[in-house]
């Protein structure tokens, strides 16, 4: 099934001692807008080193996309046998990825349960009445990220032409 893949889009959002490090080893097909999630790493504690060891590992060197915030540590991945970079983010970034993200089929192996959590209990802020806005809430939200990072990409395509549409 790889061959009929577009590209690996691994994907990593950085944690330390409250959040977990997440990296997720995934595949797209953009002919049937499907993702597919073969493995995951979800940790607290790991330092840069074991970060880099796991994930290598996991995926050799093959691409990962991270999370840009962190260009020390993507640096550290680098020098440590990844190929890694930072993800392209700006304005309006967050909504998109989110937004783009939810139209997508994603196809998990049984032993992702980290993000199948997530996806399953990932919620949107709310208003003083309890109504739902459309910024997703920033926590139960690590697998989710590290997925979306490595779809950036994908979802980096599509931003300019959601804003013409949607927030001019």
């Amino acid at each position: 099934m790889r061959n009929r893949l577009d590209r690996s889009c691994h994907g990593l959002d950085f944690g330390f001692s409250n959040d977990p490090a997440a990296v997720l080893k995934q595949y797209f097909d953009k002919s049937s807008n499907k993702l597919y999630v073969f493995d995951e790493i979800y940790q607290r504690g790991l330092t840069d080193k074991k970060l880099a060891q796991l994930t290598n590992q996991m995926i050799g060197f093959e691409e990962v996309i991270c999370d840009s915030s962190e260009p020390k540590s993507i640096k550290h991945l680098n020098n440590n046998n990844l190929n890694a970079r930072g993800a392209k983010k700006g304005p309006g970034s967050i909504e998109t990825r989110y937004r783009w993200y939810s139209g997508i089929d994603i196809v998990l192996d049984s032993k992702c349960v980290n993000i199948k959590r997530e996806l399953q209990t990932h919620q949107w802020k709310k208003d003083k009445d309890g109504n739902s806005l459309k910024v997703p809430e920033d926590k139960n939200n690590h697998a989710i990220d590290a997925s979306m990072y490595g779809l950036s990409d994908y979802w980096n395509l599509e931003q300019q032409s959601w804003y013409t549409q949607d927030y001019v």
